[in-house]
């Protein structure tokens, strides 16, 4: 088992490289706050020296390390999904739940890395802020309240929660390799999946909104569409509160001369949202699991583990075709959805289809 799991390092090798890269990314955008901080204040800008909020920012407006994930996931499966390869490789006398095991270890290993060298920045460069936090607040009447809330345990939960997210990536896409049979589209699908699903929910709530919100239609009717997609929206945002790094804002009150003021605070917890997350990576995994055993690695005969998926993803391949134009016509320019854009429709409809479909063929008859 020792020898597998080297073997799965030795694939990745390049990709802690990359880590290391996007990790000096990350220290050198958390400098640049840390400096930002201090000229704001040797120049006597004060204001609430939010810097773990900002650090926080740094991680969800980049993406670089799920990149690193979605390229890591298909070097760990392009091996042992060729058919050359794979023969030799399934031959040795491990399992195929060895050799998933193995891959795991490798990738969660690389995610800790990633994971525990972001903490180790935030860490010091809050530790390195301390003084200047300090001073600021002393300066404003409410700052024991922002002190009491952002404290070097928030960047160790921040930490926590942004490996937990990393994870939750990893072990999806894991799943989706003994979902589709190729390595690379099965990463491609898999992401490409998700962001249909909210690309389609966009529009279908556009259209509704725009022809049954008229004087022909009866209040009640536009009223329970609001109803239906206010709560996809709020579904919308717990998923994010739980899986990812979005984070509740809370108020925390103080009284200045009788008068109550409400500060807007983010704080960073453990509790029913980790639980949930570290659960979803279980099943993730479980299935993967569950799959190795009745499909393995090599043993899918269509696109995908049916020959009925494979249809579906034909046909919602055509859906988010034709409604591109739509979204094109309404949606980017403003114009009005008319015959000539339903017949356009169509044929993107019809296109993509016929596009998805030689997709599917050349996946099942070979390549990668």
């Amino acid at each position: 088992m020792k020898t597998l799991i080297r073997h799965e390092f030795d694939l990745i090798k390049l990709m802690f490289w990359l880590t290391l890269c996007v990790l000096a990314t990350f220290g050198l955008q958390a400098s640049n706050i840390y400096i930002a901080l201090k000229n704001s204040y040797l120049e006597n800008i004060i204001w609430e020296p939010d810097i773990q909020n900002n650090l926080l920012r740094i991680l969800t407006n980049n993406g670089a390390m799920a990149l690193v994930i979605m390229i890591m996931v298909y070097v760990q499966f392009k091996e042992i999904k060729g058919e050359n390869v794979s023969e030799f490789i399934l031959s040795l006398p491990f399992t195929s739940k060895d050799i998933l095991v193995a891959k795991i270890v490798a990738g969660l290993s690389l995610i800790m890395f990633a994971g525990i060298g972001i903490g180790i920045i935030f860490l010091v460069v809050n530790m390195a802020a301390i003084e200047l936090i300090e001073n600021m607040r002393m300066l404003m009447p409410s700052g024991h309240l922002f002190t009491e809330t952002y404290t070097n345990f928030s960047i160790i939960v921040i930490t926590i929660r942004y490996i937990l997210e990393m994870v939750l990536i990893y072990s999806f896409l894991v799943m989706g390799q003994f979902l589709i049979k190729k390595a690379g589209l099965s990463v491609t699908f898999m992401i490409g999946g998700v962001l249909s699903i909210l690309y389609v929910l966009i529009i279908v709530s556009h259209m509704l909104y725009v022809n049954l919100i008229n004087p022909g239609v009866l209040p009640s009717t536009v009223e329970a569409v609001r109803k239906i997609f206010d709560a996809i929206g709020e579904i919308g945002q717990m998923i994010g509160n739980v899986y990812f790094m979005d984070t509740p804002k809370e108020y925390l009150a103080y009284s200045i001369n009788e008068i109550t003021y409400y500060y807007t605070v983010y704080p960073q917890k453990l509790g029913w949202a980790t639980i949930a997350s570290v659960s979803t990576i279980g099943l993730f995994f479980s299935i993967s699991m569950y799959l190795v055993d009745k499909v393995g690695f090599t043993r899918i005969q269509y696109f995908t583990i049916s020959k009925t998926w494979d249809k579906v993803i034909v046909i919602w391949c055509g859906l988010c075709c034709g409604l591109f134009q739509y979204f094109y016509t309404v949606i980017v320019i403003g114009g009005r959805f008319d015959l000539l854009d339903m017949i356009s429709a169509l044929i993107w409809a019809g296109l993509g289809m016929i596009i998805m479909r030689l997709i599917v063929k050349r996946s099942v008859i070979g390549g990668e």
